[in-house]
C-alpha cells in the first residue's frame, strides 16, 4: 500500500535539510508561518481564539509556509502534496507578491524526498 504523505510531512523534510544547510553551510536563513493547520484544537474543532490572536499579530490568510533567505535572495515557498490546489487566499497572497514584484515558488510533491530535492534545485545546491 502507498503512504500518502500531508503538507505537513513534506514541510518537516524540507526544515530539517534547511537547518542542516543553515548549520553547515552558512549559506540559508529561513522561517516557517503558522497555517491553518495549527489552528485546529486536538478534538478536530476550529480554534477561534487562536485564530483572532495570530490574525491580530499579523497572520494572513494564504501565507506561504516558508519564507528563505540566501544570499540577497528571498524565496516564498508554498507545499503541496502532489495533485492538490492551491486555495483562493494563496492564490490572492501569490498575486499580492508577484505584483510588488517578489518571487513566489509552488513545490507540488508525493514525498518529502521530492519536496527536498524540489528545494535544493531552488537554492541551487
Amino acid at each position: 500500500m502507498k503512504r500518502i504523505f500531508t503538507e505537513d510531512d513534506l514541510q518537516k523534510a524540507q526544515v530539517t535539510y534547511l537547518e542542516s544547510r543553515r548549520t553547515l553551510a552558512r549559506d540559508v536563513f529561513f522561517c516557517a508561518i503558522p497555517n491553518a493547520a495549527q489552528m485546529i484544537t486536538s478534538r478536530g474543532q476550529p480554534n477561534y481564539k487562536l485564530s483572532q490572536y495570530l490574525r491580530s499579530q499579523g497572520l494572513v490568510p494564504g501565507a506561504p509556509d516558508l519564507i528563505v533567505w540566501q544570499r540577497g535572495r528571498t524565496f516564498h515557498i508554498e507545499n503541496k502534496v502532489k495533485g492538490r490546489r492551491q486555495s483562493a487566499d494563496q492564490e490572492s497572497f501569490e498575486a499580492a507578491l508577484k505584483a510588488l514584484g517578489h518571487s513566489y515558488h509552488l513545490i507540488s510533491a508525493e514525498t518529502p524526498g521530492d519536496a527536498v530535492t524540489q528545494l535544493e534545485e531552488l537554492l541551487g545546491s
